[in-house]
């Protein structure tokens, strides 16, 4: 019998872990660590599918991204009953649950953490007459990515990748995403945030995933405004400022 239904159950079932003490160092490098966690997950009989970075690294270079904060998946919402289930057996191999969230779970490790993300088709009406398909971390997509993932294999496990794989990748990272580019993390931004912000910064990613300031710069009029009447201003250093030159 399923008990959670919805993405709104996920922090009630997911107990972060209370550690007496910190992790101890590792020498195990992480992706070792992300492959011992692919596994456990994959023999479980749960598809992983890579997203954000993660995808990005292993479809692009077959290997994570060196710089890369963490290391993201998705799995599907009907799927993390079972992945509950497997919390004492990834406490077991070092995996505690950090955090959690409507959105997500995350797992530390001796090194990065690993975010799981809930994989959610949208059933609404509402939603899915705008042409919203599927909902993951926030963000709400047209396109269908997630009816049928693609097999990958890596590390001698079996992943998946959203369909239509570099057509993902170009929505979160831009035309661009072949080529590595350091501090290009694509983090989810509302669209409340993209109207708002729209006026004044241009954002060198898809405004969606445009949510690590660090990818915006000040439109050349406001840059100006800022420098001149709110230089120490926390307001004027949210956003990069065009090069002068």
């Amino acid at each position: 019998m399923p008990f959670i239904h919805s993405n709104t159950d996920i922090p009630t079932h997911f107990t972060p872990h209370i550690l007496p003490f910190p992790p101890t160092e590792s020498t195990i490098d992480f992706s070792e660590s992300v492959q011992q966690f692919g596994t456990i997950i994959s023999e479980a009989g749960i598809r992983l599918v890579l997203l954000y970075g993660t995808c990005l690294g292993i479809y692009r270079d077959t290997q994570l991204i060196e710089y890369d904060t963490d290391a993201d998946f998705g799995v599907y919402l009907a799927d993390f009953d079972a992945l509950n289930a497997l919390t004492p057996t990834l406490a077991k191999h070092g995996f505690y649950i950090h955090s959690r969230n409507v959105y997500s779970v995350t797992y530390r490790t001796p090194t990065k953490p690993i975010d799981i993300w809930v994989i959610i088709k949208r059933k609404n009406p509402f939603f899915r007459c705008l042409g919203y398909k599927w909902l993951v971390d926030h963000v709400n997509f047209k396109t269908n990515y997630f009816e049928t993932p693609v097999p990958l294999s890596w590390g001698g496990q079996t992943y998946y990748i959203p369909h239509n794989v570099e057509a993902y990748l170009q929505e979160l990272y831009g035309p661009k995403w072949r080529q590595p580019q350091r501090d290009r993390h694509a983090g989810p931004r509302s669209q409340l945030s993209q109207w708002l912000n729209a006026p004044f910064v241009d954002f060198d990613m898809p405004g969606q995933f445009s949510g690590v300031n660090s990818v915006g710069t000040y439109k050349p009029w406001c840059s100006f405004l800022l420098k001149k009447y709110a230089p120490h201003s926390k307001l004027c250093q949210l956003f990069n400022h065009p090069d002068p030159s």
